[in-house]
């Protein structure tokens, strides 16, 4: 299978499992429109990588339920078809987590 052969596999089965997650109501609406843009965003239009990186950061940070809470409001907040919002909510997220220039403060 060729790159854009294991894109097309990887962004259906994907797509597939966050309808999957909304129908069953594990995830509500906002969480799947936020999911599926974000999968299109990253999967075809090859935008917006640092997303990605950031999601990494806060799943490994651990911050407490109110930090997680309004990080999840902010992240499905994001307007992708507005760059300078998803750069504002992405400075926004950066502050919350503590870090600066894509590096954790000490």
């Amino acid at each position: 299978m060729d790159d854009k052969e294991d894109r097309n596999r990887l962004y259906v089965e994907t797509a597939s499992i966050i309808s999957d997650r909304a129908t069953r109501e594990i995830i509500s609406g906002q969480e799947r429109k936020f999911l599926q843009e974000l999968l299109d965003q990253v999967m075809l239009k090859r935008q917006y990588p640092e997303v990605i990186e950031l999601l990494r950061v806060w799943i490994n940070h651990n911050p407490d339920d109110e930090i997680d809470l309004i990080i999840k409001e902010t992240l499905i907040n994001i307007d992708f078809n507005n760059r300078k919002s998803v750069l504002t909510n992405l400075d926004i997220i950066k502050d919350l987590l503590g870090i600066q220039g894509g590096t954790q403060d000490a």
